[in-house]
């Protein structure tokens, strides 16, 4: 499978970068926090979804049917150094657990997969009722959140065996869900114009911030800043968390165009 090609700065060259995937522009566009002056690119024909692990290896999910995968970046690398791709249609979500384990949402394929760190072999796969899994996240107790549609399905301790929980709240139609510090879902409703915060026990939305058509949601480590992408606005905000006050708004001026997902180096991960 052909690498995307790199240039500019490396993948997590240093800490305080933004990665803003441009999907109409297939590239991933690397910008420096506070002054948001761009980096470098990464190319890639369909990146979507991005994320950092605990220990700065950066994720993007090139939804490219035709050559579907998962790249992994080693920290301080401008090339990946793995790649995921077994029994991938379109993957457009990726996050990780606490133990490095990969969690690929594949939107076409119905599914999302696990696959160990490192490996191209697939440990579990797990399939939504209605199709169409748009994103994935997990708890610092191994819980897995999986979002598809309008429909949130808790895998408690894990996809081992697929056995999956239906959570009461519903959206108009899912889009990048991540767990905050306070073992919080926080999702985006796409054609809800709103990301909803969902505190345990999963029963009801505790709180809904407004963003136009948010497409993925990302937090940083501190736990006070979020990322929210808006495709059709050609948008990313940077707002304090959860309060929703916009910091910085990026947009064409920076040269995104069509923003999929943005993370940044220093990101939460539970």
């Amino acid at each position: 499978m052909k690498s995307p090609l790199a240039s500019g700065s490396p993948a997590a060259k240093a800490s305080g970068e933004l990665y803003v995937t441009n999907l109409n522009i297939r590239d991933v566009e690397i910008f420096a926090n506070k002054s948001w002056k761009e980096l470098g690119t990464l190319s890639l024909s369909c990146p979507d979804g991005d994320w950092f692990d605990s220990v700065g290896n950066f994720y993007v999910a090139n939804c490219d049917k035709s050559a579907p995968a998962v790249y992994e970046y080693a920290k301080g690398a401008s090339s990946p150094s793995m790649t995921y791709s077994a029994d991938l249609v379109s993957p457009v979500d990726v996050t990780t657990d606490f133990a490095g384990n990969v969690y690929v949402s594949d939107s076409q394929g119905s599914r999302v997969n696990e696959y160990a760190q490192g490996s191209n072999s697939v440990m579990y796969s797990c399939s939504l009722p209605g199709g169409g899994v748009v994103s994935a996240a997990v708890d610092k107790q191994g819980n897995v959140f999986v979002a598809n549609s309008n429909t949130i399905v808790e895998y408690k301790g894990g996809l081992s065996g697929c056995s999956g929980t239906t959570l009461t709240p519903t959206t108009s139609f899912d889009g990048g869900i991540v767990i905050d510090a306070y073992g919080d879902i926080v999702i985006c409703d796409q054609t809800g114009g709103a990301v909803d915060i969902i505190a345990p026990p999963y029963t009801s939305i505790s709180k809904s911030i407004s963003v136009v058509y948010p497409s993925h949601v990302h937090i940083n480590k501190k736990n006070d800043q979020m990322y929210v992408t808006s495709y059709p606005e050609s948008e990313v905000y940077i707002d304090s968390y959860p309060s929703g006050k916009n910091i910085k708004t990026l947009n064409s001026l920076q040269g995104v165009a069509y923003p999929a997902a943005a993370v940044d180096t220093q990101n939460f991960v539970p």
